[in-house]
């Protein structure tokens, strides 16, 4: 009787494994797979900890609203910092979370540097990067203007709308959600 439960147990423990290793070759396979433009990917992967590292898929897109995860490209004044900096290589798009919408307000307070949304704290803005390298740090209350949005990230250190302002909606090339993520992902 003894022999038939460790069997059971090793028996499922080789299933867990075989799982775990076809999700994990079908997780390198998508790194291999060519960049296909913008209007045909299905599947993003966030490698940065300004959101959960993971796989995101696209979903249909419709009107953004706040908490929306999108992926855009960052405009010039983004990549001008990004790029100097190392942090971005040209032609990657930028994936962040909605913090605000059009007439919607966000603000930066002068002196405690607390980023909000909507009068939610999102976090703190610094005047320098990790390197000691001055921030573009945006200071004071703003409305978010019509046909743009708020990007936010869940990392107090994310590179997000606390140093960059709002970004024009058309440069949102796709809605996602996330897959599989967590903070165990490479």
């Amino acid at each position: 009787m003894k022999w038939i439960d460790t069997t059971k147990k090793s028996h499922r423990f080789m299933v867990v494994i075989l799982i775990f290793a076809v999700v994990l070759g079908f997780w390198r396979c998508l790194s291999y797979v060519p960049r296909l433009p913008a209007e045909y990917r299905v599947f993003y992967y966030n490698h940065t900890d300004s959101l959960p590292r993971g796989l995101y898929m696209r979903v249909p897109q419709r009107d953004i609203k706040d908490g929306d995860y999108v992926v855009f490209e960052p405009t010039e004044a983004i990549t001008n910092v990004a790029y100097e900096r190392g942090w971005l290589k040209p032609g990657v798009r930028f994936l962040k979370q909605v913090g605000a919408v059009a007439g919607e307000r966000y603000e930066i307070e002068p002196d405690t540097l607390q980023f909000k949304a909507n009068g939610s704290y999102i976090g703190q803005a610094y005047t320098e990067d990790r390197e000691e390298r001055p921030m573009p740090v945006l200071r004071g209350s703003f409305v978010v203007p019509e046909g743009e949005f708020l990007p936010i990230g869940t990392n107090p250190r994310s590179f997000d709308g606390r140093y960059t302002g709002t970004v024009p909606l058309k440069n949102i090339t796709a809605r996602v959600i996330p897959l599989i993520t967590g903070t165990w992902m490479p």
